[in-house]
């Protein structure tokens, strides 16, 4: 008669150790993102325009099309876009919240952000296609597996 053998394997590990580390992670991907998102915004409205040519104050200003982003005129609209990142508690969690805001202002001028880029106003879109472009690509996704192939290291030291 076969005798009856009992295994029990348990696995202890330092969940909240693992946790901290996917956590830095994702905080990493998320700042990684909104930096990116900055910088191509910067790009966008730093392009000719390829509309107009106009002569104001003796100079010259080339204009963008209709659906183009705004042409790059004084450069306040670019520089006044910001990057900012809070962590609020929720339901005992954390909500990582990074901003991209414009942050600073430069006079009246930047009261047409709004305007330039609805299809109403001037249709001169670049924070919209900004947007759809960089989740199009998958950018979050790829932040996120780069941050995650750099903690893991350090989350196999914890595990092994």
């Amino acid at each position: 008669m076969a005798k009856r053998i009992d295994l029990k394997v348990s696995f202890d590990w330092p969940r909240d150790k693992i946790m901290e580390h996917v956590k830095q992670a994702a905080n990493r991907a998320i700042d990684g993102t909104v930096i990116e998102t900055q910088a191509r915004l910067m790009d966008k409205l730093s392009e000719y325009g390829t509309g107009k040519v106009y002569k104001r104050k003796g100079d010259f200003h080339r204009a963008s099309r209709k659906g183009r982003p705004p042409a790059a005129d004084t450069g306040m609209l670019r520089l006044s876009w910001t990057v900012g990142m809070r962590v609020e508690k929720r339901d005992g969690g954390n909500l990582v919240s990074s901003n991209l805001q414009q942050g600073a202002n430069f006079g009246s001028a930047l009261k047409y952000a709004g305007i330039l880029e609805s299809k109403e106003g001037l249709d001169r879109p670049y924070l919209a296609p900004t947007v759809r472009e960089m989740k199009r690509e998958r950018v979050l996704q790829r932040h996120l597996f780069t941050a995650l192939k750099r903690a893991e290291s350090v989350i196999n030291a914890i595990v092994k």
